[in-house]
């Protein structure tokens, strides 16, 4: 059978179209294929860029002075206070008129069974607490003696201070103790209990 001529010019045409028709077909899928494989490359890439940015902007904190300081010493503790009394150092204690040499400390007391208390001085100097409990026991001649005081006006103050206050010996000599600390002098104070011990006083 024969085509007529119409029927081919038709068919040429049809089949043109249906050729650019799959051209432009095959055109699209192979840019949205490319488009696709370069969104992926992209996705791919990102995340160690954004995990650089995230270290970037993350602070770096360095350790406080304060950490430092505790992991850098060790604390000290302790309930009894070795450096000012808190009246300020070497403040004058009564009856002295004039402060310290030494500096002074305070120390919780020990009473002893003579009547005596102890330490009566520390690392500090002199302790406070031992100095007011005995001036606490009346006019004590030793603690108010004073500075560059001589062996003899000692060993006379520490007579009026056994007679007269201390009744003891032994409270006597460590009265004269701690007030050699405080005022400094420098007498041999064991000769002097000594003497107190094995002579006595004078009648007054």
């Amino acid at each position: 059978m024969t085509i007529p001529a119409s029927s081919d010019s038709k068919t040429f045409r049809l089949l043109s179209k249906v050729v650019r028709t799959g051209a432009g077909a095959l055109l699209v899928a192979g840019l949205a294929m490319a488009c696709s494989s370069n969104t992926s490359s992209m996705r791919a890439a990102s995340p160690p860029a954004a995990t650089a940015s995230a270290a970037a902007s993350t602070p770096v904190t360095a350790p406080s002075a304060a950490a430092t300081a505790t992991t850098g010493s060790s604390a000290t503790i302790g309930t009894q206070s070795e450096g000012p009394t808190g009246i300020g150092p070497r403040a004058v204690l009564a009856p002295a008129t004039v402060p310290p040499v030494s500096d002074e400390c305070t120390r919780v007391l020990i009473h002893d069974a003579d009547g005596n208390v102890q330490p009566v001085a520390c690392a500090g100097g002199v302790n406070v607490n031992a100095w007011k409990y005995y001036a606490s026991a009346g006019d004590s001649s030793l603690l108010a003696l004073g500075r560059g005081a001589t062996q003899a006006a000692i060993y006379q103050a520490m007579c009026h201070d056994y007679t007269d206050v201390y009744k003891t010996k032994a409270i006597t000599g460590t009265v004269e103790e701690i007030a050699q600390d405080y005022y400094g002098w420098t007498v041999n104070a064991s000769a002097l209990q000594h003497e107190l011990v094995n002579q006595g006083c004078p009648a007054s």
